[in-house]
């Protein structure tokens, strides 16, 4: 009995952690150690099934690794199997890195990538080790991808009714194959959306053409003979890089694709090789004659670089054309790969004061800052520009994307504090130190002089003292993240006055208490916004409506009162707001429903009342909704079919019985209606459901037998009810059903044995009913406390059976 109070306990325990500090636990976790959560508690249980990043890299194969080390792929891939069916809700991200050794045989990226396309997947990593591997053609059918990234496979042309990627945005291919010269073209004629695209060391593609009216940054390495642009005319940015010179030069295409790019009035930063001067020359290569076209202008020009310059009469002639059509050009950088301008000496001294504050550093982060080396190219984590210091980036993260994701070490950390004579790096754009863990003390005013700051990453540090007024003078700071530390105070209202090209904020999981300051407004470029896990208190402004540019708004788990205002349906571009775990009361406001690109709404654990407004019929992409533990009453609007995961779980909406137009939700993957006064008997629900919570309503008559039709169910709750029947022999057809509550109701007769033999058990409760028999021979250690309360059951775990 004490072992079963004090899990009782230790599940109440974890049962109490706000969802968003378990989304967030789950979201930095490796998917093998968030799949090992689910045994903390019942509201643990699924969590990391609706993870929406699904990343199976290297960390991930090293737990199955056979005893010589090398990868056991068959195994891989059979749970990467197990993970997407029981999987719920929507995938944003998919990564996969496939081991050399892996073969064939045992590789399902075709059903997975189908799957993916089925759950709305928006980024896709692959890293193939072997070239000959096919990239499976289901691939184009992933209608929301935003992201795709491909690095070594084989790629055949896209299917005749294939129509482009409407969402992408961006496209990298690095080391693939094209099986056809069309292939590449074929990709991207009608991804009309393209804003980044890489490619790099292709392979059977010698005539490059790129056709993408919304690209603004193009990368381009490799070897080819011809490049064309077609509809361009958006380019912003291009880097281009030719290995070498090709054996036969182009007939002038390539010369005329120099021209057409002159004609892009948007180009703005220009980067390239040196055998590029030779191949723009066309036929006229051994004169070195280029006919450019001088009635073109760059009015947006500000950088070009040119790499490997020889002085050739090809190179000087396309610096004199570009020097004649640019006329706001800054910066003209010539590099020759032998010489390089040294550290400035303020700049060295700077970054050598941060190494001497630093106590501990187990890992050599430091090591090379050394006084006798160059810290331009001798340091590490330190790039220069021109001998200036523009980025020290010295972190226990590695980075997965240019999305920000990342994998954290807890193996890589540097105890000490930060030097105010870093604000001597008066060039600095970047500056990053997240997730050293121990350094501490407050951040040093001086930094307020980085007037060049773009980019702030102090996270997962143990950093103290407040948010001072100091951080008003970053002008051109895009992203600030100072989460995960012990910053106190309230942020200040000037904080965000001068703020206004800052694009990602996180101060979440600190200390922070006050006012959320009314010229949060000003920030129009703001995308995300995460200040959840403070103690931040009032109530929000309304000028929250006039972030335009917000995507992602996350205030849970603060003491915020007061109304929600009616503005917060003016952001025109919001995909997710979570104000989990607050105190704020008052009605739902009906603006939500104006609100035409959310898809994730969470309000749970606030004090609201009222109906859900009927306007949240026009949230035509909801996919989750969750209104728990609130005072929230009936009616529920009936066109929320599009809903994915529905929870109302705890509010006073007494439904009476259970709504028949959830029958229309075809895609409902979870529901949670527990302690909502449904009575009588249980009718026909959706049959995809992956997650059904019922228990505390007051369900009356037989347990359905069409349960066990709910082939993808996974856990099911009606704990706490009054069926009174038998359990139905169908529930044994619940392949992937791993948790099961039917205790405190009446049922009686036996439990039937191919339900207990279930694969994926991990918690079977059927305590204190009728139930009554021999417990069946199963091969699970199941604890005693799912069958306790049951007086006519027996056998293991119970006692034995006495037959008289």
């Amino acid at each position: 009995m004490a072992c079963s109070k004090s899990s009782e306990k230790m599940e109440d325990f974890f049962g109490n952690v706000p969802d968003l500090v378990i989304d967030k636990i789950l979201e930095n976790l490796p998917i093998h150690m968030a799949a090992q959560t689910s045994v903390l508690s019942k509201k643990w249980r699924r969590a990391w099934l609706s993870l929406e990043h699904l990343i199976f890299d290297f960390e991930f194969q090293e737990q199955l690794e056979n005893e010589d080390g090398s990868c056991n792929w068959q195994k891989c891939s059979r749970i990467i199997s197990r993970i997407l069916l029981h999987h719920n809700g929507p995938v944003r991200r998919f990564d996969l890195i496939v081991p050399e050794d892996a073969d064939e045989d045992h590789m399902n990226l075709s059903q997975w990538i189908s799957f993916l396309s089925r759950n709305g997947v928006q980024m896709i990593l692959i890293y193939h080790w072997d070239c000959e591997m096919y990239i499976p053609s289901n691939i184009f059918w992933c209608s929301e991808l935003v992201y795709l990234e491909l690095d070594k496979g084989t790629i055949n042309p896209p299917p005749t009714c294939f129509h482009g990627f409407p969402k992408l945005k961006h496209l990298e291919l690095q080391n693939v194959v094209f099986t056809k010269q069309n292939t590449f073209c074929s990709l991207i004629e009608n991804c009309r959306m393209l804003v980044t695209l890489i490619l790099c060391d292709w392979v059977g593609m010698d005539h490059v053409v790129i056709d993408a009216p919304s690209l603004q940054t193009l990368t381009l390495v490799g070897d080819f003979e011809s490049l064309a642009f077609r509809n361009v005319c958006t380019l912003k940015s291009i880097s281009m890089c030719l290995r070498k010179l090709p054996e036969k030069l182009g007939t002038g295409e390539t010369a005329d694709a120099v021209n057409l790019l002159a004609s892009s009035c948007q180009l703005q930063s220009v980067k390239f090789n040196a055998h590029l001067c030779q191949v723009t020359s066309g036929k006229n290569v051994g004169q070195h004659i280029v006919d450019f076209n001088y009635n073109y202008k760059l009015d947006q020009l500000h950088e070009v670089s040119i790499k490997g310059i020889t002085g050739s009469s090809a190179e000087l002639k396309l610096v004199e054309y570009l020097l004649a059509i640019s006329p706001v050009l800054e910066n003209m950088f010539f590099k020759s790969g032998k010489l390089v301008k040294s550290c400035n000496p303020i700049d060295k001294e700077a970054l050598l004061d941060f190494k001497l504050r630093i106590t501990n550093d187990p890992l050599g982060l430091l090591d090379s800052w050394s006084p006798a080396t160059d810290c331009c190219t001798a340091w590490q984590g330190v790039a220069c520009d021109n001998g200036r210091v523009v980025n020290v980036s010295r972190s226990g993260i590695v980075y997965d994307s240019e999305e920000d994701d990342m994998v954290m070490d807890m193996r890589i950390f540097m105890s000490g504090t930060l030097s105010p004579f870093l604000a001597n790096l008066t060039y600095l754009q970047v500056l990053d130190f997240r997730a050293l863990q121990n350094l501490t003390g407050p951040i040093p005013l001086e930094l307020g002089k980085l007037s060049n700051l773009t980019h702030l990453h102090l996270y997962r540090n143990q950093l103290s003292g407040s948010i001072t007024s100091s951080f008003r003078h970053f002008p051109k700071l895009k992203l600030l993240s100072l989460s995960d530390n012990n910053l106190m105070g309230i942020i200040p209202e000037l904080f965000f006055q001068t703020s206004t090209l800052m694009v990602e904020l996180d101060l979440s999981r600190n200390q922070l208490s006050g006012p959320l300051p009314s010229s949060i407004g000003m920030l129009t470029s703001l995308t995300t916004l995460r200040l959840s896990n403070n103690h931040l208190s009032g109530v929000i402004p309304t000028s929250i409506g006039d972030l335009a540019s917000l995507l992602t708004l996350e205030l849970g788990d603060n003491k915020l009162t007061g109304v929600l205002p009616d503005s917060i349906g003016n952001l025109p571009k919001i995909e997710t707001i979570n104000l989990v775990n607050n105190m704020i009361t008052g009605h739902i406001p009906s603006s939500l429903g104006n609100l035409s690109t959310i898809y994730t709404l969470k309000l749970s654990d606030n004090h609201f009342i009222g109906e859900i407004p009927s306007s949240f019929g026009n949230l035509k992409n909801l996919e989750t909704l969750e209104l728990m533990r609130n005072q929230i009453v009936g009616p529920i609007p009936p066109n929320l079919d599009k809903v994915t995961v529905l929870g109302l779980s705890y509010n006073p909406l007494e439904l009476g019985g259970v709504p028949n137009w959830l029958l229309k939700f075809k895609n409902l993957k979870g529901l949670e209606l527990a302690s909502t006064g449904i009575k009588g008997e249980l009718t026909m629900l959706p049959l995809s459901l992956n997650y059904l919570d019922l228990s505390s309503n007051e369900l009356t008559g037989k347990l359905p037998s069409w349960i066990g039709n709910m082939r993808d169910l996974q856990e099911l709750n009606l704990s706490y009810n009054q069926f009174n029947s038998t359990i139905p022999e169908e529930l044994g057809y619940l392949e992937y059903l791993d948790r099961m509550s039917l205790s405190s109701n009446s049922l009686h007769g036996s439990i039937p044995g191919k339900l207990l033999n279930l694969k994926y058990w991990q918690v079977f409760d059927v305590s204190k009913n009728r139930l009554t028999g021999k417990i069946p021979i199963h091969k699970f250690d199941l604890p005693i406390s799912g069958f306790m309360g049951n007086p006519g059951l027996c056998d293991a775990p119970l006692p034995p059976c006495k037959f008289v």
